[in-house]
């Protein structure tokens, strides 16, 4: 690949309690907004909003671009990392999440929710998501797990 890579912004960020301002975690990314996604699909954020805290720049990617043009033989698949535009202060909301019925075909048993699904199997709400919506990750459990999607809202 011909790409230019330059460095890659990555946020802290914290999640937010219901009041809006106590940050009840505090985490990274490249893109907060698809990670605020995750972490309320795991039922790890109350309000559904973070903020942003700081910025730094990363700059494995354009190593790792480097060695592999200049003929080094390294294991990492050369990737471009997913990225958002964001301000410090910056508060990030996830308005809406999806509200998904579905069927396990294996065990003839449907869910109404993931957080359904996850409480009944014991599995994340993270590998029950992983498991309906990842292909590559469905085919991996595909002898363990199959589901089909019934159903498909917002809230």
């Amino acid at each position: 690949m011909n790409m230019n890579y330059k460095d890659v912004k990555v946020y802290v960020y914290g999640l937010l309690d219901d009041d809006g301002e106590t940050v009840t975690y505090i985490g990274k990314s490249t893109s907060p907004k698809q990670r605020l996604s995750a972490h309320c699909i795991d039922g790890h954020c109350s309000s559904r909003k973070m903020i942003i805290i700081d910025i730094f720049y990363d700059t494995e990617y354009r190593w790792i671009h480097k060695y592999l043009k200049d003929g080094h033989p390294l294991k990492n698949n050369e990737v471009t990392p997913q990225s958002e535009d964001w301000k410090i202060g910056e508060i990030v909301e996830h308005k809406q999440l999806r509200v998904v019925k579905f069927k396990d075909l294996r065990n003839n048993i449907v869910y109404n929710s993931i957080k359904d699904a996850a409480a009944a199997t014991g599995m994340s709400r993270y590998i029950v998501s992983q498991l309906l919506y990842n292909k590559n990750y469905r085919k991996i459990h595909s002898d363990e797990y199959e589901f089909e999607i019934l159903s498909t809202t917002r809230d």
